[in-house]
């Protein structure tokens, strides 16, 4: 490999340059210079890799090894039951045709916000390491819960790289630009990134004129694409900076002490998991019951690798 070697203090000067010949142990390596004199190297330079050159008819290099790293998270089973009496039935209310699919419709949508809550705000046991002191119902059966998102990163995230605190108040595009600097060094070959954020957050950089908002703060005037359906099937508006690309998704769930929240993902480095498909269960009630009971069962968790392309934004 070819090596360039910059002083620690001032890292434009570059004290040397030169090409490893050995590999002598863990701890030592032979180095020739590159130039005719160069600056003695000392205790903490800073060494930038530039390629590699290999002698002519050599021997292939050994390999590149990469250390792994193995983080864990569980897969969560939801269930959301749907009851009503045989004679509330076949009874027509609402609208609907009979009482039992308002219910049914109705529990779907609690399903789904079921499973996305867990998703971003999860907690899970030992968070990211291995299973361990699994917590138990009262009939000693294991309760596993994912760890979401937005908790992931609370946990594990590093401060002004990839959680940031953001004040209102003084936050600009140039801050802007800072913090996508710093979350976009890792990054998807299409740069581009999905955040998913609360109204607060979202009414923050849409305005314009009042004092505090993000385009006041920035004397500049923005306009942001219109909203177009993406892959997600969702609306997204689209930030554009110097280094990729932000889809601003509005997620309601993100309300209440959510709503000044952002959470940024790389599509590239997050999915569903499922242990078992999303059912719906017809009849499980009991065989004497004059009515009917069904459910809804989802057993799935979140899959985030590489949560430094991940980041959370909190605007205060």
């Amino acid at each position: 490999m070819v090596l360039e070697f910059r002083d620690a203090a001032d890292t434009s000067v570059i004290n040397a340059v030169g090409v490893i010949t050995k590999v002598i142990d863990q701890q030592s390596i032979k180095v020739k210079a590159l130039q005719s004199s160069p600056t003695n190297i000392a205790d903490g330079d800073e060494i930038y890799v530039i390629g590699s050159a290999i002698g002519e008819g050599g021997r292939s290099p050994e390999s590149a090894q990469t250390e792994l790293e193995v983080v864990w998270n569980s897969c969560q089973i939801h269930k959301t039951a749907v009851e009503i009496s045989e004679s509330l039935r076949r009874a027509a209310l609402r609208g609907y045709s009979n009482e039992l699919a308002f219910l049914r419709a109705e529990a779907m949508k609690e399903h789904k916000v079921q499973i996305e809550r867990s998703l971003l705000f999860g907690k899970r046991r030992n968070g990211q390491s291995a299973p361990a002191n699994t917590v138990t119902d009262e009939d000693s059966k294991p309760v596993r819960t994912t760890l979401g998102a937005i908790t992931a990163i609370r946990d594990y995230g590093t401060s002004e790289e990839n959680y940031f605190s953001v004040t209102k108040a003084t936050y600009d595009y140039d801050a802007f630009v800072d913090d996508m600097e710093a979350l976009y060094q890792y990054v998807n070959m299409e740069r581009v990134k999905y955040g998913f954020i609360g109204s607060s957050a979202l009414a923050f950089f849409s305005k314009a004129t009042a004092s505090g908002g993000f385009l006041y703060n920035s004397g500049l005037k923005l306009e942001a694409n219109p909203e177009a359906t993406k892959q997600f099937g969702v609306d997204v508006r689209t930030l554009i900076h110097p280094f990729g690309r932000l889809e601003l998704v509005w997620n309601p769930l993100l309300r209440g002490p959510y709503a000044n929240t952002m959470l940024v993902v790389d599509p590239a480095n997050i999915q569903l998991v499922q242990y078992r498909p999303t059912v719906y269960q017809t009849n499980i009630q009991e065989n004497d019951r004059d009515g009917i009971k069904e459910q809804y069962l989802s057993d799935l968790g979140l899959g985030m690798t590489l949560i430094e392309t991940h980041g959370l934004f909190e605007f205060k």
